[in-house]
């Protein structure tokens, strides 16, 4: 502690220890097969901190920009997840707990893609972007196989 008028701190050898959460995402099915143009995973996040998360979010976007998420729900109950730009509030996440969201996708060629999720919290907010985001954040890739029609 710095005192008024002094250039001196002072120490009362106290430590200050803050437990943050520890976020956690995860998918059963990772890879799927696609025999449609609009296809979707469940993921799973979960806090495996021992303090809750506040305004956590999560961000799926295309890896080569060849897949469009146009949808994201948290499961049972299925309640959509609406998004401000990229970022999908999906609230606070209490010590121990999970949720799962699907998400759904529309792909319009053949080529190859996949859709990476990130996730994260911040006690301040929700990050305005993806790239604002200050922290690391949390990732699972998913992807999908296209099974042509014979």
């Amino acid at each position: 502690l710095v005192g008024s008028g002094s250039d001196s701190t002072q120490s009362t050898g106290h430590q200050l220890l803050y437990n943050a959460p520890r976020l956690q995402l995860q998918s059963a099915l990772p890879n799927i097969t696609a025999t449609a143009d609009t296809i979707f995973w469940d993921v799973i996040v979960g806090n495996l901190g021992t303090s809750p998360s506040s305004n956590t979010w999560i961000s799926p976007v295309s890896a080569n920009g060849l897949t469009t998420v146009y949808r994201v729900i948290q499961v049972g109950p299925d309640t959509v997840v609406n998004p401000t730009g990229n970022i999908y509030p999906i609230g606070s996440l209490a010590s121990g707990a999970s949720r799962t969201y699907r998400v759904f996708a529309r792909y319009t060629n053949c080529n190859r893609d996949s859709i990476i999720v990130h996730t994260g919290w911040n006690c301040s907010g929700y990050p305005v972007t993806l790239a604002a985001y200050p922290c690391q954040t949390v990732r699972q890739t998913l992807t999908y196989t296209i099974v042509r029609p014979t």
